[in-house]
C-alpha cells in the first residue's frame, strides 16, 4: 500500500543520468543538498561519498520537478474507463498545484530511498554538539556521515514501500460473504460473461474489514506495460479504430458500503502495472493520488484467463498505534473469498480464476505528481530488471539497506 505521511501513493522512477540544459551549477547543486544535511536528519548510504550524494540528490531533484520528459508517444489525458490513454487519478495529481512544493519534496525524498538512502536523526546530546561547530566544521562532518557504516544516528521516518507495519491497520478481517459484484455498469451480474479470443478477466475486490476502511473509496489505476521497453505501452497511433487494445483503466469502488466488493475487468492479455493509487472518504472527495513510477507491481494475464490480482483495502484518515494517520491503500490476496463472491452469480469463471502471476518494482518514466514506489507483500522484483530502468541505481538496494 501507501503511506500516511505523504499518503500512500505512490510512484517512481526516471531517467537518472540525463542532465538537463538548464541544470544547476555544482555550488548551487551542493547548496540545496546541504538543506537536507542537518542536526535534525540527514541521509545516509553506507560506504557513498558526498558527491554521490549530490548527484543523486539533484537527479531526484529534477525528476520530481518534471524536468526530464516523459515519452515522445506519451498520450493526451484522456477520459476514466476508456480504453486507451491514461486517466484518472494522474490528470488530477497534475492539477493539484497548491501541493507542488509537498508533493516534490516527497517525490525527491522517495526517489532517494530507491537509490539505497535512509534518513537518520541524531540524538539530542550530538544535535547541540553540532550545532556548536563551524560551517566548515559541519560540512565535514556530514562529508563522512553521509556514507558512515553505521550512520551517527538513529533511523528516520520511512524505512520501505509497503503498508506501515501497524496492527491498527487491518487488511484481512472476516467481512460477510459473499461480497458485492460490479462487472460494469448497466451490466447485470447474473447475466454469464465469458472472456473473448483475445480477452482475459481480471478480478479483483475492494476489502473493508475496520473502521478505518469503512465506507471509503478507493481507485486503482492499471496500465499497460511494455516488458522490452521497461515501460508503460502507448498506442501508436491514438486514433487508430483497428486498435482494440486495452492501455488503461482506472478501476473505481463502486459501492464503498460494501465491505467486500469483487469487480471484474475485461483486458487485453498481457502485461499491467498497478501504476497508481488513491482514496478518499467518499468518491471524489478528497483524493489523496500518487503514481508508482519508481516501482509499481506488475501482473500478467492470457487470453481466455480469468485471474485474479488482489484485495485493496483504502484507507482514510485510520488512526495508527503511534498516533499517526494513514491514508492509502492496503493490499491482502483472499482469492477464496473472491471465487465465493463471484461463484455466486458467475460460477464458471469463479471456477476458472488463478492467481496471476505478479511481480514487484516494474518501473516507468516519472512524468508528474506525487511519485512513489509500491512493493507488495511476498512478491519478487521483475525478473531482469536489475535497476537499469529509467531510474538508474538498482532500487533492490533500497530494500536491503539497513
Amino acid at each position: 500500500m501507501h503511506r500516511s505521511w505523504i499518503p500512500g501513493f505512490s510512484a517512481l522512477i526516471a531517467i537518472a543520468s540525463v542532465q538537463p540544459a538548464a541544470a544547476a551549477k555544482a555550488e548551487n547543486v551542493a547548496e540545496g543538498a546541504a538543506d537536507d544535511l542537518n542536526a535534525d536528519k540527514f541521509y545516509n548510504r553506507p560506504g557513498a561519498t558526498r558527491s554521490e550524494y549530490e548527484a543523486d540528490w539533484e537527479a531526484c531533484r529534477m525528476i520530481a520537478r518534471g524536468a526530464l520528459p516523459p515519452s515522445k508517444n506519451f498520450p493526451s489525458i484522456g477520459a476514466a474507463n476508456q480504453s486507451s490513454g491514461i486517466s484518472g487519478i494522474l490528470p488530477a495529481v497534475i492539477s493539484m498545484t497548491v501541493e507542488m512544493t509537498i508533493e516534490r519534496r516527497s517525490s525527491r525524498h522517495v526517489c532517494l530511498l530507491t537509490r539505497g538512502w535512509r534518513q537518520y536523526s541524531l540524538a539530542a546530546t550530538e544535535r547541540q554538539r553540532l550545532r556548536g561547530l563551524s560551517d566548515a566544521e559541519r560540512a565535514a562532518y556530514f562529508d563522512q556521515a553521509v556514507g558512515a557504516r553505521p550512520a551517527p544516528g538513529n533511523p528516520y521516518g520511512r524505512t520501505d514501500f509497503g503498508l506501515p507495519r501497524d496492527p491498527m491497520l487491518i487488511t484481512d478481517g472476516s467481512p460477510a460473504m459473499p461480497g458485492s459484484l460490479y462487472l460494469g455498469r448497466k451490466i447485470d451480474p447474473k447475466v454469464p460473461i465469458i472472456a473473448g479470443a483475445n480477452e482475459a478477466l481480471v478480478v479483483l475486490a475492494f476489502r473493508r474489514p475496520g473502521e478505518g476502511s469503512s465506507h471509503r473509496a478507493g481507485e486503482v489505476q492499471i496500465q499497460r506495460y511494455d516488458m522490452a521497453k521497461r515501460d508503460l505501452a502507448y498506442p501508436i497511433d491514438k486514433k487508430d479504430p483497428a486498435d482494440s487494445t486495452t492501455y488503461g483503466r482506472l478501476v473505481e469502488s463502486e459501492d464503498r458500503n460494501a465491505a467486500y466488493e469483487v469487480q471484474v475487468l475485461r483486458l487485453t492479455p498481457g502485461d499491467y502495472v498497478l501504476a497508481g493509487t488513491a482514496v478518499s472518504r467518499i468518491a471524489l472527495v478528497g483524493l489523496h493520488p500518487n503514481v508508482n513510477c519508481f516501482g509499481a507491481p506488475l501482473f500478467h494475464a492470457d487470453a481466455g484467463q480469468t485471474v485474479y490480482i488482489g484485495d485493496f483495502t483504502p484507507f482514510w484518515g485510520a488512526k495508527m498505534s503511534d498516533g499517526g494517520w494513514m491514508y492509502g491503500i492496503g493490499y491482502s490476496r483472499h482469492i477464496e473469498d473472491a471465487r465465493m463472491t463471484l461463484a455466486a452469480a458467475q460460477p464458471a469463471p469463479a471456477a476458472a480464476m488463478v492467481q496471476a502471476p505478479m511481480f514487484n518494482q516494474a518501473r516507468f518514466t516519472c512524468v508528474a505528481g506525487l511519485m512513489d514506489r509500491w512493493d507488495l507483500p511476498g512478491l519478487e522484483a521483475l525478473p531482469g530488471d536489475e535497476g537499469k530502468g529509467p531510474g538508474g541505481r538498482d532500487a533492490a538496494a533500497a530494500s536491503s539497506a539497513p
